[in-house]
């Protein structure tokens, strides 16, 4: 599954012009930061309480 996102992403990225792909990659890696930023929050919580 992981396989055909990075296959996919590399054939719309051939299609689309470069700045608009790389804005999604951009956000992708923000949006992921994110989740792991409140994961670990979530962790130290239960870990403090």
């Amino acid at each position: 599954i992981l396989l055909g996102i990075v296959v996919g992403n590399g054939y719309t990225m051939s299609r689309r012009n470069r700045q608009e792909c790389f804005n999604m990659y951009i956000l992708r890696v923000y949006f992921i930061a994110y989740l792991l930023f409140i994961i670990y929050n979530y962790a130290l919580c239960i870990l403090v309480l």
